[in-house]
């Protein structure tokens, strides 16, 4: 299970995951090691920090304290689908595009059971309520409500599901948010066009969100369009080539970010074209680098890391661009940014 907040706040934590980046000439690649006490150190700092700045200044000035949490900050946990719900197979839904992978490499039987939340979801909601959260933040399968991508054939036992998940929540207290897409939208996009590794993915993923919004916007107004798509795109796109379903010179994993982007840009896109109430955001994984020394090799290894890591994914969204860095590094098409053993 994931914690976080959520606020409004614009100033954001680093990540939980610090590395130390080397520049070793031998390879010409940075190399990498954990530092988790730097990271706790940086991350508490970064929460005062956040809390002090979104203060008005009059306010940081006076004698109050300057520890409180902000009033409207949500503090909860968060889950996916495909982690959780189990029941892959039943009361209509199709298989998704992570079972395909999973169930051609026999590993049985995580995602077939996981926690059975399809069945058990009221003593999770439960349970997250006498943990005393405020925000209680799940994923809804996209093979699940339109198990053949058509919104205009939804699957009703599995909207039934996340309608009857959405009103628990809300009856025990808690503020509803939903990750609409993490990791597994219906196979079919696969046979039909290669899934993230085509354009068409994100029309598809805009005609998704408007049926989410359209059905389930009436009580939930905090959105997240796609989970981690650096993390989706060089894990899973080499998860298919491990399993058989696709040549490596079939997918690349920036290609698949981008197409991700694009997907944010278009439900983006309908949410404000429709004047739906609430609020949209994207989630992106970080793993922050910094340089080992303060020589000049070793800096611009730190930066190369983060900007192909993260910038790759959140530099579009922010600024509506690609950085510098990933537009001159883009022939390294298979640079490896995560270790996958």
């Amino acid at each position: 299970m994931e914690m976080f907040v959520w606020s409004k706040l614009t100033t954001k934590a680093p990540s939980l995951c610090c590395q130390i980046v080397q520049f070793d000439s031998r390879y010409a690649t940075p190399r990498i090691a954990m530092n988790r006490p730097l990271t706790i150190v940086l991350l508490v700092a970064a929460i005062v920090i956040q809390t002090l700045f979104a203060l008005p200044s009059a306010e940081r000035d006076s004698n109050a304290d300057e520890y409180k949490l902000p009033a409207d900050l949500l503090i909860g946990a968060g889950l996916s689908a495909v982690q959780t719900e189990g029941a892959w197979d039943v009361d209509g839904k199709a298989e998704s595009s992570v079972d395909w992978v999973l169930n051609t490499m026999k590993m049985d039987p995580n995602h077939k059971v996981a926690a059975n939340s399809y069945n058990r979801f009221r003593e999770d909601v439960k349970m997250a309520a006498e943990l005393k959260l405020d925000l209680y933040k799940f994923s809804i399968s996209w093979a699940r409500v339109l198990p053949t991508a058509d919104a205009d054939a939804p699957n009703a036992a599995g909207v039934t599901f996340y309608n009857n998940l959405i009103d628990e929540i809300i009856a025990k207290g808690m503020t509803p948010m939903v990750t609409m897409y993490h990791f597994d939208h219906p196979r079919i996009l696969e046979d039909k066009f290669k899934g993230w590794q085509d354009k068409q993915m994100a029309d598809k993923f805009a005609e998704y969100a408007g049926f989410l919004f359209k059905t389930f916007g009436d009580r939930v107004k905090h959105w997240v369009t796609i989970n981690e798509p650096n993390m989706y795109c060089a894990y899973f796109t080499n998860m298919y080539v491990q399993a058989g379903l696709r040549k490596r010179e079939e997918v690349d994993q920036y290609e698949c970010i981008h197409n991700n982007i694009l997907a944010h840009m278009k439900a983006r896109q309908v949410f404000k074209r429709r004047s739906y109430d609430g609020k949209l955001g994207y989630s992106t994984l970080l793993m922050y680098a910094q340089p080992a020394t303060i020589s000049p090799e070793d800096v611009y290894a730190a930066n190369v890391f983060n900007e192909l890591h993260a910038g790759s994914s959140l530099h579009p969204v922010v600024y509506g661009d690609y950085p510098q860095v990933f537009v001159a590094n883009y022939h390294l098409k298979q640079t490896h940014l995560f270790c996958l053993s």
